[in-house]
């Protein structure tokens, strides 16, 4: 499936799926669709959606370049807004601790203070001090016995446990408590005592007012009742309640800006009132603050308060950073310095990740290039090696397989040319053997021809001699392949010149014999020889001529009776030929044949010989008919070497020509002469002198 294609079918059916799922929420075809349909819904947009996104990433990142490309992206790019984001949460947790901090440390001041006002207001009133007490904001009550007799009215009428009347230093870890005040807002009070006396300073002015003066921060003390319905949050985590409606200020925008532009003497343009992002006050944090008490009863208005502190970045900046230029200066240079360095650093590991990319990007296309020229049939393409590491080394290896390729190619290609001209050759060699024997109808002839190789030196011809006669030859070059095939060449020609000069046999062969030897001695083949069987026909008296040169015997059928004549001698073309001869009549009926030794020498898987015991009788008893004859010897070879018919047999040329013989399909209507004793002579001489040499044979 094509990339488009399968963009197409991912986008068709995300299509399809939204589009079901909308029109079945938009119809109400169903009200409430079961888990499982909603579960499979959205599992199937998930699937198409991932196997599109897999098919655009398969695309994209097909290249090398963009792969690492995209690499680099993942682990040097994607990391930085993520670290990024969680730098931004840490520094907004650590600015909400530091405002905290603050808020809590104005708090503990405040109760200071108010200590500190009681504590000298006593003093004043046991007489230790003249005059007035200095302002402090406070608004004092008196008592004695632990009952108040004058002062605020507003305040306890009986000193209780409740009220602080330690030091900063001896306080209880934790916010100081929070009094419910008579406006009904928090409010702070601190007790001083000596004796029956004491007296109470109550913070007079608003606590968000005076926390927000020593912070310069935005206070909002804030009670959970008083909160609208929906603005209150509580997160129930571990069995634990968290509240969260803190973290939206009561008092408007508009007033808390207003706060900080007071505050800070920002300049404002009338114009675009809009204040810079360090100066906008978005930074909001949440305190709890508890006990919140009654005064006049000591109980428990409410479980906690809620002190949501508003600030801005650049004050909270001024609030962390010393008050002394020069230090200022120097830390403002040392993060100038840090930020330089891990730029420069950055940079430098960024062009060095783009190079490497276009390195190995390039490498790679080179390596696609010539690919590309590789499989387009130019073996010749090479590869400009410059790099030392692995990408080099595949270039180099690359380069050693295109040479590697290239000479293959060039074998194959000159073997194929050797095996064109090979087959030419086998076609002319088998041009050189005769397809049909011009022969008298009383002959019937039945041939198979079969080389080890392409080019076979096994050769059989019927020539007509000189004096009228027909000779039938066949002969066994020494050797296989094209070498062979050429001396049979050789040797078929020069047998039909001599054919054509004499009509011996006898002295055909003797010639050939001297023939061989000057012409392969002479080029240094001493090993070069040729067996042979010259059977000359005389149709008119009847008789057969056999005249052997070291090659397998002739073989005689006759009514059902095989009889073998043994010709032993050397090969031509090595020692002076002895030439046995024999002699035979002709019968009606008579079948003759010849064979080379591969059928002979053919082998079993156990590396026995089919041999000449078995050619016997395989042959005994068949009928007169050249075309049985040699169908059964061959199926009985073939089942011998294990091997079906028509399958190569044995790594040696196999040659069987079988001769029938039958006067009546001749025209002249000669009689065949019977065998007389002349057809014993010279046959038993020669049967007599094989018989011997077989038994003088170890």
């Amino acid at each position: 499936m094509s990339f488009l294609r399968k963009i197409v079918v991912a986008t068709g059916s995300l299509a399809g799926l939204t589009l079901a799922w909308w029109v079945v929420s938009a119809t109400g075809a169903v009200d409430d669709p079961p888990l499982l349909v909603k579960s499979f819904a959205v599992a199937g947009l998930l699937a198409v959606s991932a196997w599109l996104l897999r098919i655009v990433l398969r695309r994209f990142l097909w290249r090398v370049s963009r792969r690492l490309a995209f690499s680099y992206f993942l682990m040097g790019v994607v990391p930085i807004p993520l670290v990024a984001c969680l730098v931004a949460l840490v520094l907004y947790i650590l600015g909400g601790f530091f405002i905290g901090h603050l808020y809590m440390n104005a708090l503990e001041s405040v109760q200071r203070d108010l200590h500190s006002a009681a504590r000298v207001e006593l003093d004043r009133l046991r007489g230790q001090l003249d005059g007035r007490a200095p302002q402090s904001g406070a608004r004092f009550s008196y008592y004695r016995g632990g009952r108040r007799f004058a002062g605020d009215p507003n305040a306890p009428a009986l000193l209780r446990d409740v009220l602080p009347t330690r030091d900063l230093g001896d306080m209880e870890e934790g916010p100081p408590a929070l009094f419910l005040g008579t406006d009904g807002r928090p409010t702070l009070f601190a007790a001083a005592t000596a004796g029956r006396l004491a007296v109470v300073a109550r913070l007079q002015g608003s606590l968000d007012a005076e926390l927000r003066r020593r912070t310069g921060l935005w206070v909002e003390i804030a009670r959970p009742s008083t909160r609208a319905e929906e603005d209150r949050v509580i997160l129930h985590l571990w069995g634990r309640q968290f509240p969260v409606e803190g973290l939206k200020p009561q008092a408007s925008t508009s007033e808390i800006r207003s706060f900080f532009i007071d505050r800070r003497r920002l300049a404002v343009d009338a114009e675009a009132p809009d204040l810079p992002l360090t100066e906008k006050p978005w930074l909001v944090w949440l305190e709890l603050s508890r006990p919140f008490l009654d005064p006049l009863t000591g109980e428990e208005v409410e479980d906690y308060l809620t002190a949501t502190l508003v600030t801005s970045p650049a004050a909270l900046i001024d609030q962390l950073t010393p008050s002394a230029p020069e230090v200022n200066l120097f830390v403002y240079l040392a993060l100038l310095t840090v930020f330089l360095v891990t730029l420069n650093l950055y940079i430098i590991a960024l062009l060095m990740a783009l190079l490497l990319i276009f390195n190995l990007s390039r490498a790679v296309n080179r390596l696609t290039t010539a690919n590309r020229r590789i499989e387009g049939g130019d073996f010749k393409t090479r590869i400009e090696v410059f790099r030392r590491d692995q990408i080099g080394a595949l270039q180099a290896g690359f380069n050693q397989m295109a040479g590697n390729l290239e000479r293959l190619v060039d074998e194959e290609a000159k073997k194929e040319i050797f095996e064109r001209e090979l087959q030419i050759a086998a076609q002319m060699q088998q041009s050189l053997l005769p397809d049909t024997l011009d022969a008298p109808a009383a002959l019937r002839f039945a041939t198979f021809f079969e080389p080890s190789r392409a080019i076979g030196g096994d050769y059989y011809d019927l020539i007509r001699l000189a004096d009228g006669r027909l000779a039938l030859v066949i002969a066994d070059v020494a050797g296989h392949g094209l070498p062979a095939g050429l001396r049979m060449a050789m040797v078929k020609s020069a047998f039909e010149l001599l054919c054509q000069e004499l009509d011996s046999p006898k002295e055909i062969l003797r010639r050939l014999h001297h023939l061989l030897r000057e012409r392969l001695h002479q080029r240094g083949e001493h090993r070069a020889f040729v067996s042979a069987t010259v059977a000359v026909f005389d149709l008119e008296s009847g008789r057969l001529e056999i005249v052997g040169a070291g090659h397998p015997p002739t073989y005689r059928l006759r009514r059902g009776e095989v009889r073998p004549f043994e010709l032993p001698g050397p090969p031509l073309g090595i020692l002076p030929p002895t030439l046995p001869t024999a002699h035979t009549g002709l019968e009606p009926g008579d079948v003759f044949l010849w064979l080379s030794d591969g059928l002979i020498e053919a082998t079993d898987c156990d590396g026995e010989v089919f041999g000449y015991p078995r050619i016997v009788e395989t042959l005994r008893g068949l009928p007169a008919d050249p075309e049985t004859v040699k169908d059964t010897l061959l199926q009985a070879v073939a089942a011998h070497t294990g091997q079906a018919a028509g399958e190569h047999m044995i790594d040696d040329d196999l040659t069987l020509l079988v001769v029938g013989y039958d006067p009546d399909a001749t025209s002249t209507g000669a009689p065949a002469l019977p065998v007389d004793g002349d057809d014993q002579s010279e046959a038993q001489s020669s049967e007599i002198r094989s018989s011997e040499s077989r038994k003088a044979a170890p």
